[in-house]
């Protein structure tokens, strides 16, 4: 099973015990808007009526995560049966920072919840990835950096490295002369 499938797994499934035990924890930290608020507002923003500032986020510690939680590779995601995004707690310096781990997540809760735009598996990524860019880019993120860092990655996954790399290149032009967010019909050209 690749990330995308476990992560995948991970956000249709319960996963009960392992993410009460993240609730549960005195190092987890519930937050709700308005703080993150410039998070929150980016989605709110580009769909006002799904109510995403309603959504309950919880920072956990990957130290204090059992089962697939305390894996690395996961800065976040969104859990139906919870209705809430995780996002893992990482250190100074990290490559993406919670807040735009926030932003990516909360577009996960996006697909979920809108009928225009109910994807799943890759798709879900995609959409994901296409709108969290100019988030990403109002940060400081360079194209390149973004390519190479942030989309590249993901490519990766399903791609050779050529043409995962040429993949994320086309992807970053496409989605960044949008004026109006990623739906699932953009997407039907990158596969």
């Amino acid at each position: 099973m690749d990330i995308c499938q476990r992560i995948s797994r991970l956000k249709k499934t319960s996963y009960s015990d392992e993410i009460k035990h993240v609730i549960d924890n005195e190092s987890t930290v519930l937050i709700c808007y308005p703080e993150y608020n410039e998070a929150y507002d980016y989605v709110d923003k580009m769909f006002p009526k799904l109510n995403v500032k309603d959504i309950k986020i919880y920072i956990y510690d990957r130290d204090h995560s059992i089962g697939i939680l305390s894996k690395k590779q996961f800065y976040g995601f969104y859990n139906v049966s919870f209705d809430s995004v995780f996002v893992a707690k990482r250190e100074e310096g990290s490559l993406i920072s919670i807040d735009e781990t926030i932003v990516h997540e909360l577009f996960h809760y996006v697909s979920f919840h809108d009928n225009d735009n109910n994807l799943s598996g890759i798709y879900e990524e995609y959409f994901a990835y296409a709108n969290s860019l100019k988030y990403f880019k109002s940060k400081g993120w360079s194209d390149d950096d973004l390519i190479r860092k942030y989309l590249f990655p993901f490519f990766s996954i399903k791609f050779s490295k050529k043409l995962a790399m040429n993949k994320a290149k086309y992807f970053l032009i496409k989605h960044m002369k949008k004026d109006t967010p990623t739906n699932k019909n953009d997407f039907l050209n990158i596969l």
